[in-house]
């Protein structure tokens, strides 16, 4: 087993990288790692303002009525 380690850039969902010709007609592994990943809070912040949650009041009411769905669900209305 070789492990190899080299960095590459992504462009248009493809990845280049050059290795040693030892390598020439042999299967690999690869793991791709990211630095620069948006983390999931930013991801959800990001779609909640594309979909017109761009206020904090804004965010509060949808979550009010997410609740409110939940209660008419599950039949606690009148508990």
């Amino acid at each position: 087993m070789k492990i190899l380690q080299t960095k590459s850039q992504v462009n248009n969902g493809e990845i280049t990288i050059k290795v040693s010709p030892s390598l020439n007609q042999q299967q690999v592994e690869v793991f791709i790692f990211t630095t620069e990943a948006p983390n999931e809070l930013e991801t959800m912040r990001q779609q909640a303002i594309t979909n017109g949650y761009d206020s904090k009041q804004k965010i509060l009411d949808l979550i009010q009525q997410v609740k409110r769905e939940i209660i008419i669900e599950r039949g606690w209305e009148n508990s």
